[in-house]
């Protein structure tokens, strides 16, 4: 079950073994820059609470929300959009200090499903607001903190693909869709419970896939689903419960980390051509190939940068459990490439 291995030759990430590109990518990524003046809101879904629309990028002027084959400039407190091997065709832009960072929305729940403030100084139990780099540079970061006591807590931002009109020709076209984001720990995540901090819905006509991914802490004993061991050891956590996988590297704690997850959809129902990938710090720490993640009339991605659990015990952190994250990005090829370090 804890397999780390080669890519697969059928299924290489880089772009030389990737073209030509789908034509409707290309031609999709070309509309997404003309229409940078668009809105790209959203007002929820039925069973999810009203969140904060988002704002429109810039086209990746200031290295920020860079479009499809964008750099951008550079930016203090991460890559400013550097990327060698792939188009990044979604940024995060809390750099530049403007809530909510052009993510299409956000929301902060205590408990889960009750709406407070994002930006309130903890006074209500969630918090997803801007802070100085934790790690003492330059800089900034999106703090994500939840209590997770008495009926659980979230904070999470979300990017729609339904929005970013390249993001979703690459998931219609069964794609490698890629996930960036940087990641600060302070201190190990512990407790008794569960707690996901990157994920996504997929949606559409048929309303929500029953087996959405999510990647969540993990126990000792892989069949209890992810509740927190303290080890900070994360997995993919299918909701059917089928495909569950740890990593075979902990997450790192009181540092800069690179996260990145890759996500191919399968062709549909039953079908096992599907795939998913997290690398740490450059390294691949996880490989799930020939695996079913997608259902037929799902059409859509909600992808969500969270904090959101529920503990069964008084035993978390003190304070409750935070984390910082900061250059997020979405592109169509592997962005994490050692800037760091």
């Amino acid at each position: 079950m804890y397999f780390l291995g080669p890519l697969s030759s059928g299924h290489a990430h880089n772009r030389e073994a990737r073209s030509p590109r789908n034509i409707r990518a290309w031609l999709t990524a070309l509309v997404c820059v003309a229409m940078v003046a668009s809105s790209c809101g959203d007002p929820g879904t039925l069973d999810e609470p009203p969140r904060s629309n988002g704002e429109t990028g810039d086209g990746g002027l200031t290295g920020f929300d860079g479009a499809a084959g964008s750099g951008g400039g550079d930016s203090s407190g991460g890559d400013g959009g550097r990327s060698s091997d792939a188009n990044v065709l979604w940024s995060s832009r809390e750099q530049a200090g403007s809530f909510p960072y052009n993510l299409d929305w956000t929301t902060c729940e205590k408990p889960i499903s009750s709406i407070v403030s994002c930006q309130n100084g903890d006074g209500d139990g969630a918090e997803f607001d801007l802070a100085s780099d934790p790690a003492g540079g330059s800089g900034f970061a999106i703090r994500q903190y939840a209590d997770l006591r008495s009926g659980g807590g979230r904070s999470q931002g979300a990017v729609l693909s339904q929005s970013k009109p390249a993001i979703d020709a690459l998931f219609d076209g069964q794609e490698e869709i890629w996930f960036y984001t940087q990641y600060f720990f302070p201190q190990p995540v512990l407790g008794t419970g569960w707690l996901h901090f990157f994920g996504f819905q997929q949606t559409g006509n048929a309303g929500r896939i029953s087996n959405n991914p999510a990647i969540n802490f993990w126990s000792q004993d892989e069949s209890s689903g992810g509740y927190l061991p303290g080890d900070m050891e994360i997995g993919i956590y299918w909701t059917d419960f089928t495909q569950l996988q740890k990593a075979t590297m902990s997450l790192p704690v009181g540092k800069w980390v690179e996260f990145e997850f890759m996500y191919r959809r399968s062709s549909g129902n039953g079908a096992r051509d599907g795939a998913a990938q997290i690398w740490i710090d450059d390294v691949l720490v996880l490989d799930q190939q020939d695996i079913e993640t997608w259902q037929t009339g799902h059409g859509n991605l909600e992808i969500y940068w969270n904090l959101y659990g529920e503990t069964w015990a008084n035993d978390w952190n003190d304070p409750s459990p935070e984390y910082y994250i900061r250059n997020m990005k979405i592109g169509d090829a592997k962005m994490s490439t050692g800037y760091l370090r």
